[in-house]
């Protein structure tokens, strides 16, 4: 694990990856209308919202636990 960037934006990067979604993509179907912001999230540059970050375990069927990096 890196420590210099949280597992927060790894596992959104993971996550995104592995349904094969753009940043733009994922942006869309957040809500959200900078795919810069997907970007940041994955450096580490910005931490989601509480409520992006329902919206992405909503949208990826995973615990917010799992997002977090408290659980596999």
């Amino acid at each position: 694990m890196n420590e210099e960037k949280p597992i927060i934006a790894e596992r959104i990067k993971l996550l995104r990856k592995e349904k094969g979604y753009t940043q733009e993509q994922l942006a869309d179907l957040l809500g959200l209308n900078a795919k810069s912001s997907i970007a940041n999230y994955e450096s580490g540059a910005n931490a989601p919202s509480d409520e992006i970050k329902a919206k992405i375990c909503e949208l990826f069927n995973c615990t917010m636990d799992y997002l977090m990096g408290k659980s596999e």
